[in-house]
């Protein structure tokens, strides 16, 4: 095997430059050769295996193994190899495919995917996004993950006992018998806990999408997690009381420290600062919360020079108080701790004080729609959220719609109930080139609006996330389209179909090859591929999928055990294998616009 490892900048350029830089491992004995095709590759070190052993495993006699800089993708070993890579089952590897001389920087990248997907699904060895097949888009594509852990998890009540059983009963091949032996449970109290599952979720474990769907969800959710904001200190009440006792009593002579009017607004100052020198702030809502401060204090009179001082008063609170506990204040570390604890604070501040200065502009909702949605980001964005009456503490989703060919974005907007000319608390639309662009607040669903075009509807969201939704809502859209589907299309509610077009085109092709190949050409092998298809969406029950396809039970029977045989994979199975059969006559089917709706 000849392999050549370098810096991972090297690697990743296309094309890439040799010889590498970095540390070599070893004198470098060969050169590769401009025309042939090389594997590349991202190796990391796991528990009792170090970077010199690592090192020494991937190369053979008489090859290039060069180091990376540790600051380069967290110091793994990247490079490319001449032959394919194996074993190495004390690391993580991820392979990319092979790509000629001056192209592999694609291989690299498709390698840089396989090894976190690899590293977050627990895995050791070498994986290739084709060999982690669908469980690699499973962790890519956050979007889908977090929306089906929305619809399959988040309605389970508190505790694990549920979840667990579903769990069990995907890790048994969906059988009872099997999740109750593995559950030291009887059988009975496994039926239950489904049942309960079902009717909170309305997932019909029987059907094989859904199926597919939870076990999606549960995969997402032990690879990825849900995530989790830093928790505010239990002391953030008594925090702020002290703070503001201490502006009152040390602070400026400051009007708006005696007005009544403003006690709310010096509340939620306190408060937020306090969350951003502990670093347990929420950015984007503090910013709308500041901005909203900041225009009420300028209507009610107070001048720019009286908020600055008593922002710096609470500033200096906050820090004082923060550092009570803590014995050596001189070291170099609490000083630098209290540098960025003041500079996270400054950053509030401003907004807070740039709000006050542009408390009179009122902003073209159009404008403000674009680079909420749109991007880019600027600074008066939390300041606009308030002049629209945006609460930070509220929940929106993000719509995006396109009318009929030829068709008026205007009354697609109006036909779903959508505010196109100004906007308010409500929610707010707007017209960009021939599309709709908006958002309405979490509990308004807009109206049908049938045989006017498509609306895609993403996820609720804060004000200062809602661009995240609108991403999804732009997904649903073109979901919709691809499958010829009108009105109003959930992002949530299309499940696992989003990803069929954004999953790794490698992923695409190592599936179509391992499940679809075998079968052959012609219409022979159509019709066997749509037989399975029928009989997986009829919940793999033969007299339904024999009706649906208008054909006797024997011809299924037939069909579905040639494919078992060809493919070597057990339909009747509930394994991950099963899934990937779903997902690639899917993704056929897809191309075609025939998913049902």
């Amino acid at each position: 095997m000849t392999l050549y490892v370098g810096e991972a900048t090297a690697v990743a350029s296309a094309p890439p430059v040799f010889p590498p830089f970095g540390t070599p491992f070893r004198e470098p004995s060969g050169v590769p050769d401009p025309d042939g095709e090389y594997v590349a590759f991202r190796a990391r070190t796991s528990a009792g295996l170090g970077r010199e052993e690592l090192a020494a495993a991937l190369a053979g006699p008489g090859t290039w193994v060069y180091d990376t800089s540790p600051a380069e993708f967290d110091g793994d070993l990247v490079g490319f190899a001449a032959t394919a890579l194996t074993g190495l089952p004390d690391a993580v590897v991820g392979v990319g495919p092979p790509r000629r001389w001056g192209r592999v920087g694609e291989s690299f990248r498709s390698a840089c995917r396989a090894v976190e997907s690899a590293c977050a699904l627990g895995l050791r060895g070498v994986h290739s996004v084709a060999s982690l097949g669908l469980s690699s888009v499973v962790v890519a594509d956050r979007d889908v993950g977090e929306a089906l852990c929305h619809r399959y998890l988040d309605p389970l009540p508190a505790g694990e006992a549920v979840v667990d059983t579903v769990r069990a009963y995907f890790a048994s091949g969906m059988r009872v018998s099997r999740a109750a032996r593995r559950l030291f449970l009887h059988p009975n109290t496994v039926r239950y806990r489904l049942s309960c599952f079902e009717r909170l979720t309305g997932a019909r474990l029987g059907d094989v999408g859904d199926a597919m769907e939870v076990w999606w969800a549960l995969r997402y959710a032990e690879a990825v997690g849900t995530g989790s904001r830093p928790p505010v200190a239990r002391d953030a009440e008594v925090l702020r009381r002290r703070v503001e006792d201490e502006v009152r009593a040390r602070g400026p002579e400051a009007a708006l420290l005696t007005d009544p009017r403003c006690a709310g607004g010096l509340a939620t100052l306190v408060s937020a600062l306090a969350r951003a020198a502990s670093g347990a702030h929420e950015l984007g809502a503090d910013e709308v919360r500041l901005a909203a401060v900041g225009v009420a204090w300028a209507r009610r009179g107070h001048p720019v020079a009286e908020l600055a001082a008593v922002c710096r008063s609470v500033v200096r609170g906050v820090v004082r108080i923060r550092l009570e506990p803590v014995a050596d204040r001189r070291s170099e570390a609490v000083q630098r701790d209290v540098e960025a604890a003041v500079r996270r604070c400054n950053a509030l501040v401003a907004v807070l004080l740039g709000a006050h200065g542009g408390a009179d502009r009122v902003p073209a909702p159009e404008q403000f729609l674009r680079a909420l949605l749109l991007g880019p980001r600027d600074d008066t964005l939390p300041r606009d959220a308030v002049h629209f009456g945006l609460d930070p503490d509220a929940a929106y989703r993000a719509v995006h719609g396109r009318p009929e060919p030829g068709g008026d974005p205007r009354l697609l907007a109006r036909a779903h109930g959508l505010r196109v000319d100004g906007g308010s608390a409500d929610g707010m639309a707007a017209v960009v080139g021939s599309e709709v662009i908006g958002f309405v607040p979490a509990g308004v669903e807009p109206a049908a609006g049938a045989g006017t075009g498509v609306l895609g509807l993403g996820p609720a969201r804060p004000i200062h996330r809602v661009a995240e939704s609108f991403r999804m809502a732009t997904r649903a859209l073109d979901t919709a389209v691809r499958l010829g589907r009108t009105g109003v299309q959930d992002f949530t509610g299309l499940g696992s179909l989003p990803a069929l077009w954004a999953a790794d085109h490698a992923v695409h092709t190592a599936l179509t090859g391992k499940y679809l190949a075998p079968l052959g050409q012609g219409e022979q092998a159509a019709r066997i591929a749509d037989t399975v298809y029928a009989y997986l969406l009829a919940g793999r029950n033969v007299q339904r999928a024999a009706r649906r396809l208008v054909v006797h039970p024997n011809t299924v029977h037939h069909r579905v055990g040639r494919f078992e045989r060809l493919v070597g994979v057990d339909l009747r199975a509930a394994t991950p294998e099963v899934f990937e059969v779903l997902w690639t006559l899917r993704r056929r089917r897809a191309d075609w616009a025939d998913i049902p709706g």
